[in-house]
């Protein structure tokens, strides 16, 4: 999971990952939410 505290950061990751900032985040929602739901 991404922890982030600076748009920076985010851009490092995303140049390293070869993927978009939005990829990333929507991955990061991805797994949060996977978590959530095997809490239930």
């Amino acid at each position: 999971m991404y922890q982030y505290d600076s748009v920076d950061f985010l851009v490092n990751e995303a140049e390293k990952n070869n993927k978009k900032i939005s990829e990333l985040i929507l991955k990061e929602q991805a797994e949060r939410m996977e978590i959530t739901r095997d809490d239930l």
